[in-house]
């Protein structure tokens, strides 16, 4: 019936940006709004909740009207005033009527791609009749002059189970999933489902709440591998059915050019796509252009400002299922080929990288996988060792993939058919990333060099050799791994790589106590990385100084160090090192008894450490922040030393007795004796076995999360209950990787 709209009927979720655009531009007394996006992106949703808040408005759904005509008939039916004759049989006063039957002032046409030509018009009559504003939704975007457009993608998907409580798409997810499973509390395994999901179907929300219906007859797992297998389009019908009038609006051109953009995984610049596809006609970024105006392709805004293009995963499937041999195998070489040739060009010569470098190969990362993929299945073995390479830049500050080292499990076979400096490079980064998980590789290490020596590169030698130093200090062997360093720094030529292994030297020196040899170290270190313009380790280098002259005692030197290095971290990017470096200092308050300092640093680290994934920092830097709330409120001051002793040396001690220790604490300040004698003992015991880690990382967040409560004076009523049961529940099964180690070489934390 012919009213206003009271409430939408859709469940609208992350939308708040797009409703302030919409309002907006209605405010502005645009007389004429296109709301436009792929098909299953929420346009409706949003223009209904949009009317219920702002607007009086009449919808008229046409998104099947075969032209203007039936849509005129839609409009009268939905005032229920139909039967008045068509649009140019006195329209003004039969559209005022209908308008006033539906005390509305503003009139929405619900998919409108069938009579966007005649927008301009019906707004023009809108006015004339009394009303204020038309607003249409449609796939094309509205292309009338004057007319303000808001466009409506995807939501914005979960990278990790930590972003399900946040981020829009898992939370438009929970809601629908609150109404066919009140009260239903995800586990672990699901909720790493779900953040997977999630993304196979690119937080679109049609897709969303037909996955929702689908994963409450089949469970997560079955629904993960459904689409893992067979792709969204094919598990969700309704998905592909709402791509239908899409492809049919497409010109032979615009579909060949649809599909073979398919190459591309993630988002890629215009200038990138016209170098893949080559000379075509009509030119790229016209066809581009059309793909764009039917939301076939999105272009989004990158921080720095440059513009990109992104193929969402579910029309790529839709494309694919029709034009099956687009993209073919010659433009999959070619786009390999392109995207390596270009990342190379991009990271430049030397051996060692810094965060500008990587910054501007991210976007290269989906491309490059792809190029791997392809290239190792069609025996281009140089091509894909290449692209491993080339990816390896972008991931070295980063933890080991399990993916990445995959591919360089799937290369190694081949490394005797490549040349052997490319050869040497594949074995130094498989050896590399070993490392990081605490292994000494020392096969790997062995043909590196060899491969090295034989290929006359004393840097890619120098790489290699400065690899095997850091693997001996993480197995615990510092004399050899010094010996392995000081060979390093005698065949490095290039003078990044020089600088970089100067640093490792002075951090090795100070892991082996030589406090006043690491001291000069630094400084060699600093002045090295000084003289290269644009090096960006010199950042690293002062926060690693700074920390080790607070070890030494000399305080207001650390400071001066501490203070040259932040600046220099911050323009770097988002770097564990700036929250090890507040996390040290945080630590450095709670020894000197300013706890409100140490409380404010910790929380300062903890959000260095979110920005780039360092998952324990986050947690240690937080357990140490209500240990020191506690302190500050004089909480139950019982304890607290234990606590503290088994959290002091938390970074080098097994991951259990800091979860312990936290239990300890927070169950002593509840005044629970046993139950927190009980815990301390469990923080005296042998090392946490890896298969009970995700175990423990439950019980941690858990135990954290109850002494944050309670030190905000939140009370804790269910504590013991709660702690009990999470003590009695039995271990998560492990995986491949879960282990300690493994994640604190994720973290990049340098301790580890």
């Amino acid at each position: 019936m012919g009213r206003a709209v009271e409430r939408p009927r859709e469940i609208l979720v992350g939308r708040e940006a797009e409703l302030a655009r919409l309002d907006a531009a209605v405010a502005s007394g645009a007389a004429l709004v296109g709301v436009h996006g792929v098909g299953g992106c929420g346009k409706s949703a949003l223009v209904r909740a949009f009317c219920a808040a702002s607007a009086r408005c009449l919808v008229a759904d046409v998104h099947d009207a075969s032209g203007l005509d039936e849509a005129w008939a839609r409009i009268l039916e939905s005032a229920g005033v139909g039967g008045r004759g068509g649009p140019d049989d006195d329209a003004e006063s039969t559209l005022r009527l209908a308008l006033e039957a539906a005390d509305a002032t503003a009139l929405v046409l619900d998919g409108a791609d069938a009579v966007l030509d005649a927008a301009g018009r019906l707004a023009a009559l809108v006015q004339r009749a009394g009303g204020d504003t038309t607003l249409v939704t449609s796939r094309h975007r509205l292309a009338e002059p004057g007319a303000a457009r808001v466009e409506v993608g995807p939501l914005a998907t979960p990278a990790t189970e930590a972003e399900l409580d946040t981020a829009p798409a898992s939370r438009l997810w929970l809601a629908h999933a609150a109404r066919l499973s009140p009260g239903r509390v995800l586990s672990e395994a699901e909720r790493a489902d779900l953040v997977a999901i999630l993304a196979a179907i690119d937080g679109l929300p049609l897709a969303i709440e037909l996955a929702v219906r689908r994963e409450h007859l089949v469970g997560t797992a079955s629904l993960r591998a459904r689409l893992e297998l067979a792709g969204a389009s094919a598990t969700l019908d309704a998905v592909g059915r709402a791509f239908d009038a899409t492809w049919a609006a497409l010109d032979p051109a615009a579909r060949r050019a649809l599909a073979d953009l398919s190459v591309f995984r993630g988002r890629f610049p215009l200038e990138l796509a016209e170098a893949v596809l080559g000379a075509r006609e009509p030119p790229v970024v016209e066809l581009v252009e059309v793909l764009s105006a039917f939301s076939c392709l999105r272009v989004e805004a990158l921080p720095s400002g440059a513009r990109v293009l992104r193929l969402l995963r579910l029309i790529r499937e839709q494309v694919g299922a029709r034009m099956p041999a687009h993209p073919d195998a010659a433009l999959s070489e070619r786009h390999a080929r392109v995207v390596v040739e270009r990342a190379e060009q991009t990271s430049g010569a030397s051996l060692t990288t810094t965060g500008s470098r990587r910054r501007a190969l991210a976007p290269y990362v989906p491309e490059l996988e792809a190029a791997f993929d392809f290239a190792i299945a069609a025996g281009h073995l140089e091509l894909a060792a290449r692209a491993l390479l080339a990816l390896d830049r972008v991931r070295w500050s980063g933890g080991p993939s399990r993916p990445h080292l995959a591919r360089l499990a799937d290369l190694a076979p081949h490394a005797d058919a490549l040349d052997a400096a490319l050869a040497s490079a594949l074995f130094e980064t498989q050896a590399r990333w070993r490392a990081r998980q605490g292994a000494l590789e020392t096969d790997a290490l062995d043909r590196a060099e060899r491969l090295a020596r034989e290929a006359a590169a004393p840097d890619r030698l120098a790489a290699a050799l400065r690899t095997r130093a850091h693997a001996l200090s993480q197995v615990g062997r510092p004399s050899e791994a010094l010996a392995a360093i000081d060979a390093a720094l005698r065949e490095a030529r290039d003078p990044a790589l020089r600088a970089s292994c100067l640093r490792v030297r002075a951090t090795l020196l100070r892991r082996a106590g030589e406090a006043e040899l690491a001291d000069e170290a630094y400084r060699s270190a600093h002045d090295a990385h000084a003289a290269i313009p644009d090096d960006e380790g010199r950042g690293a280098t002062l926060a690693e100084w700074s920390m080790h002259l607070l070890e030494m005692g000399r305080r207001a030197e650390a400071e001066v160090a501490r203070d040259r290095a932040r600046p220099l971290l911050a323009a770097e990017e988002p770097s564990y090192l700036s929250a090890y470096l507040d996390a040290e200092w945080a630590m450095q308050a709670h020894v000197e008894g300013d706890l409100e300092a140490a409380v404010a640093l910790h929380r300062v680290a903890t959000a260095a450490a979110l920005a780039c994934g360092a998952v324990t920092l986050v947690r240690i830097s937080r357990a140490y922040a209500a240990l020191a709330g506690f302190e500050r409120g004089d909480v139950a001051a019982a304890g607290a030393l234990e606590a503290l002793d088994a959290l002091g040396p938390a970074l080098a001690v097994p991951f259990r007795a800091m979860l312990g220790a936290i239990f300890a604490f927070l169950l002593a300040t509840r005044e629970q004796a046993e139950l927190a004698e009980r815990e301390r003992a469990r923080a005296a015991a042998a090392a946490l076995p890896p298969s009970n880690f995700r175990h423990a990382v439950r019980l941690l967040d858990e135990a954290t999360t109850l002494a944050l409560d309670v030190a905000a004076g939140g009370g804790a009523p269910d504590a013991r209950a709660r702690v009990e049961a999470l003590a009695a529940a039995e271990p998560t099964a492990a995986r491949a990787g879960d282990g300690a180690a493994g994640r604190r070489a994720t973290c990049g934390w340098p301790r580890a």
